[in-house]
């Protein structure tokens, strides 16, 4: 795995799009070393592009049972001004 480093003091707003693309479980596995090592309690507001049917439901369910702030859209604007909302 490629190492990254992300240093922040203040918290910070994602925005993740993953249209057009497909995932296995390696990458699933490191997008969540990268969650929970660098953005944990960091992420103010998450807002994903892309994510649809099925899989958009079920990102509801996890960020109420977790209540981390994510929201998934289809438009970027709408993901943008949620950010900054």
């Amino acid at each position: 795995m490629k190492k990254h480093y992300i240093e922040a003091t203040d918290k910070i707003y994602l925005l993740l799009d993953v249209r057009g693309t497909f995932t296995d479980p390696e990458v699933m596995d490191t997008l969540k070393h990268y969650g929970k090592q660098y953005f944990s309690g960091k992420s103010e507001k998450r807002a994903i592009l892309g994510v649809t049917g099925v899989k958009k439901i079920l990102l509801r369910a996890y960020s109420l049972v977790t209540g981390t702030n994510v929201a998934s859209f289809d438009d970027e604007e709408q993901a943008k001004d949620y950010l900054a909302s």
